[in-house]
């Protein structure tokens, strides 16, 4: 190590045996020498402290923006989240609102609409078949006897089945029948429409209408009255 200029230093025992003891591990000759070494490694621990603290604060920095970023991205998912769950509490209670507007207008409904009687549905449907109501109603004797004696149907017996005939719908079929003068299947359908075909089709398969060739017309052959009967309770199934 170059040699300089150097002052006289005071220093106490202890300090003065240790920079020997510095000297001999690290084989300098002389006290100047260990000095040089101690201050030249005062320098380095200074300037690499320095460093250290700079790259540190680099990477804290760093660290805090990639933190502030995250957390801003979980705020926005947050307050996301909490308006999805308040869409799905309003759509819930629209839901209840709507369900329970229902049930009031259902059972309005149910107590506002009488259920309808014999004489009501056969005048709805016009025509009733007894093959159509086998297993639905138990005693359909009693059945097309109230038919008959309490709605004024027209009942016959065609094909192995009884038929009931609304009287209304009875009247304005014989009028549409009587003004047919042929036999012809699509003027006929065309003329007494589907309900009315389907019941001519049936009277006649039974028997109990035939066409007149000669006088072009359509003829109904009476049934024989049986006489009233005592009328029984209809149970359905």
């Amino acid at each position: 190590m170059a040699k300089g200029k150097f002052k006289s230093l005071s220093i106490t025992e202890p300090v003065y045996n240790k920079i020997k003891e510095i000297a001999s591990r690290r084989g300098f000759s002389t006290l100047a020498d260990t000095i040089a070494y101690l201050v030249t490694l005062d320098d380095i621990i200074t300037t690499s402290s320095g460093n250290v603290t700079t790259t540190s604060g680099n990477i804290i920095r760093k660290f805090e923006d990639l933190i502030n970023a995250y957390t801003s991205k979980i705020d926005e998912q947050i307050r996301k989240d909490a308006e999805i769950i308040e869409r799905i509490d309003e759509l819930k209670e629209l839901i209840q609102s709507i369900t329970k507007t229902s049930e009031k207008s259902g059972k309005s409904d149910k107590e506002g609409k009488p259920k309808k009687d014999l004489c009501e549905i056969l005048a709805d449907e016009g025509v009733i078949y007894e093959s159509e109501i086998v297993g639905k109603i138990k005693n359909r004797d009693s059945f097309f006897r109230k038919l008959e004696n309490v709605c004024s149907a027209e009942v016959f017996e065609a094909k192995g089945q009884r038929v009931a005939i609304d009287k209304g719908f009875f009247e304005e079929f014989m009028k549409k029948l009587e003004s047919l003068d042929t036999n012809d299947e699509s003027k006929i359908k065309k003329v007494l429409g589907t309900k009315g075909h389907k019941l001519l089709k049936t009277l006649w398969e039974g028997g109990l209408v035939y066409y007149d060739s000669v006088n072009k017309r359509w003829v109904l052959s009476e049934p024989e009255s049986e006489g009233e009967e005592e009328l029984e309770d209809i149970d359905y199934v």
